[in-house]
């Protein structure tokens, strides 16, 4: 599985205006600051300026001898169905976020006005005036202090290219981007993606480094204010990707794969899908299931709702947001998750965010693309 993994690992391409490069994990752990449920690293202000003056968060410019400098952590994760599937997992110290100037008064104003109409279809100007003082008041109560800036900032970035195997073939790959909130899914060799060598090129947004299948610019969430179809304040955060910085992940891979069930639930006669995890051996970034840096900072959300219905939110947004979870809190390395979407709604518990690790897992040795996972025992060849 090593030979496969490196034989079809991603070519990236970062942005030619790219400032955040790619970092080795490893110098995370060496640098951080472990509290109850995060790493926390030292950042002056919430913008990513901030960040130019810490050399950690600038990470390495993939070029020469300095690429051999970025681990690229690569797990091999067998699945509930019979596919492996092949992880590439492209670390960022930091993320830099897009600028977003806020709504003025103005338009907050029009969009209590706007709220507010059905009081005048049911001929209630007493009502509506109410409703109007109200509601601007509400909205302009939400707007954050701060002011316009970048948004969207946070410590520490984790990308990931995706190739499912099925009976000794590699069969889809997929990008995902954002969380999943803009993914590519295709058929192995499929021209929707480009392929040199049989690898994937694949494209790294410039700042968020999502990842995309092509050069060009990607609308991947619009914030809005506004009711009954008309938008009063929308921006656009907006992914840029071209054909800069050549990374190549070949050079320097970091293959795991997974040695056996872990012990508890391979004790456990009854235990679910969902409780079956793999032992990474003893590489504790496979296992830290706290976020990777600093806690959110200078926030705003605005919310509008008319008699129980909600009519428009811009979400949380953030100067600084939480840093986010790495490898481990992944649905994608759960035996049971098969699929390629995004399953929301998970958080590990107090207990499982632990900052210290030890490993008395029985090993055995893994060898086979095709496994057989027996509740009662380890990973076994099939």
């Amino acid at each position: 599985w090593e030979r496969r993994a490196r034989l079809h690992a991603p070519i990236v391409y970062l942005h030619s205006e790219e400032v955040f490069f790619p970092g080795d994990p490893k110098y995370a752990f060496s640098e951080a600051v472990f509290k109850n449920d995060h790493m926390e690293f030292p950042l002056s202000g919430n913008q990513s300026g901030d960040a130019k003056n810490n050399p950690f968060y600038l990470g390495v410019m993939p070029s020469g001898s300095q690429e051999d400098q970025i681990s690229v952590y690569t797990t091999v994760v067998p699945k509930s169905d019979d596919s492996v599937h092949v992880i590439y997992w492209l670390a960022y110290p930091y993320n830099e976020g897009k600028y977003i100037s806020l709504p003025s008064n103005g338009t907050l104003q029009e969009a209590a006005a706007v709220l507010c109409i059905p009081y005048l279809v049911f001929l209630n100007p007493i009502g509506y005036l109410a409703c109007y003082i109200a509601e601007n008041k509400k909205l302009k109560k939400q707007m954050p202090s701060q002011g316009n800036g970048e948004y969207g900032n946070h410590v520490y970035d984790w990308e990931r290219v995706v190739i499912r195997w099925k009976d000794d073939q590699p069969e889809t790959i997929h990008l995902p981007a954002h969380g999943a909130k803009i993914s590519t899914t295709a058929p192995w060799g499929n021209d929707a993606i480009e392929y040199e060598d049989n690898r994937p090129i694949v494209y790294a947004a410039k700042g968020s480094h999502g990842v995309y299948p092509s050069p060009g610019k990607v609308v991947w969430e619009t914030i809005k204010i506004g009711a009954v179809g008309i938008d009063l304040y929308k921006r656009e955060l907006i992914d840029e990707m071209d054909r800069g910085y050549l990374w190549d992940t070949q050079n320097n891979l970091n293959v795991f794969i997974p040695e056996s069930i872990i012990k508890e639930s391979a004790e456990n006669a009854q235990a679910s899908p969902q409780e079956i995890t793999f032992n990474w051996g003893d590489e504790p970034l496979l296992y830290y299931m706290g976020r990777w840096g600093n806690n959110k900072d200078a926030c705003f959300k605005v919310d509008a709702s008319f008699l129980f219905f909600k009519k428009f939110s811009t979400g949380e947004q953030c100067k600084l947001s939480n840093a986010p979870t790495g490898p481990a809190v992944k649905h994608s390395l759960r035996f049971d998750h098969t699929s390629f979407e995004h399953v929301s709604g998970y958080e590990p518990s107090e207990d499982d965010r632990h900052t210290s690790f030890t490993f008395d897992f029985p090993l055995t040795t893994y060898l086979d693309s095709h496994v057989h996972i027996d509740y009662n025992q380890q990973v076994v060849l099939r």
